[in-house]
């Protein structure tokens, strides 16, 4: 699990501001590959990834989540899955640089 942020912009009141969004986010795990009905794995379906936003504040660091309405809440999720499975992927991506340049060391 990994508990982040990101910026964003929101209505709030009539009013757009600038918030910092702090989330947390678990990726999913797919399902492991198998065509075998009598195999254990067949029935494992994989998880869901999770993603929860517990906390919005202003640029004052003022905590106005609870006045955000549930449309704002969604959106604000939403944005907090894409934004954690693109770090998911900026991580994947350095990893596997620096695996190569360790490999190269030789």
């Amino acid at each position: 699990m990994y508990d982040t942020t990101f910026s964003t912009t929101v209505e709030v009141e009539g009013r757009e501001i600038d918030v910092v969004v702090h989330y947390t986010f678990s990726p999913g795990r797919p399902a492991p590959p198998c065509s075998n009905p009598s195999d254990p794995r067949y029935s494992d379906p994989g998880d869901a990834e999770d993603v929860e936003v517990y906390e919005v504040r202003d640029m004052d660091g003022v905590d106005i989540t609870d006045k955000l309405d549930d449309a704002t809440m969604g959106y604000l999720d939403e944005m907090a899955g894409e934004t954690g499975r693109h770090r998911m992927e900026d991580v994947r991506e350095e990893y596997e640089e620096r695996r190569s340049e360790f490999r190269h060391e030789d």
